[in-house]
């Protein structure tokens, strides 16, 4: 029996077709490293090669980045180590409004 399943959030980071594969494997080590020194064991990095690009201008290689925590400073602070408008494209999809709509 499974008693308890999370996700946190699934994250493919897509790169431009310019990009080597030795360029998007430098960046995911980087990004392992990041992920290993902050101990976050509930996130992994998995480098891959010969994946369908979303449109032509993308490179068939990218990094799946998963996490079963949903703490978004931790995130955007490992899409950061790949580049801060990634991850300010993170906080773009991700951020919530929140208004508070009072008669003073």
């Amino acid at each position: 029996m499974i008693d308890k399943v999370s996700f946190g959030g699934v994250y493919l980071i897509k790169f431009p077709k310019s990009y080597s594969n030795e360029k998007i494997k430098k960046q995911h080590e980087i990004l392992q490293n990041h992920i290993n020194e902050n101990k976050y064991f509930y996130m992994n990095a998995i480098y891959r090669e010969n994946i369908p690009p979303q449109n032509e201008n993308q490179s068939t290689t990218d990094i799946f980045l998963t996490t079963v925590v949903d703490n978004a400073s931790q995130i955007y602070g490992t899409l950061s180590v790949i580049n801060p408008k990634l991850a300010d494209q993170y906080i773009d999809k991700t951020k919530v409004y929140l208004n508070l709509d009072t008669i003073a």
